[in-house]
């Protein structure tokens, strides 16, 4: 009796359909926003691949690609808490998500168009018009 109910069991587990917990793109980076408008290094690193790369458009890269690079730009901006930004207006498409920004950084206020690719819950490449 005890194997039926386990094998009634574990059919019924089988036939669940799998569910894609994953975010959206656009979660993604709203949810990178929200970090870096905290100035949690940790939690806004948590939102790129491991190889990430930033270009100025369309593929002009600015330094080096991966999550050390971030890092060591925006720990000290974060920790002097001098940059914050401001989402204007959104736009998805597919694992796109296109922005219109203001960001405030030392004092400074810079208008862009960022351009997120979202692949697998994380942001993989990021193209900046200024």
């Amino acid at each position: 009796m005890k194997i039926q109910r386990r094998l009634i069991l574990l059919i019924l587990t089988l036939s669940i359909p799998v569910i894609n917990w994953a975010e959206s793109p656009l979660e993604v980076v709203n949810g990178r926003m929200s970090a870096h408008n905290e100035h949690n290094v940790e939690k806004f690193l948590a939102f790129y691949s491991e190889n990430i790369q930033i270009y100025d458009f369309p593929d002009k890269p600015l330094g080096s690609s991966g999550k050390d690079h971030i890092r060591k730009i925006f720990t000290p901006l974060f920790h002097a808490q001098s940059v914050k930004t401001t989402v204007k207006s959104q736009m998805v498409n597919g694992r796109y998500v296109v922005n219109r920004e203001t960001v405030v950084r030392e004092g400074k206020t810079i208008e862009y168009i960022s351009i997120y690719e979202v692949e697998n819950g994380l942001i993989q490449s990021i193209r900046f018009i200024k």
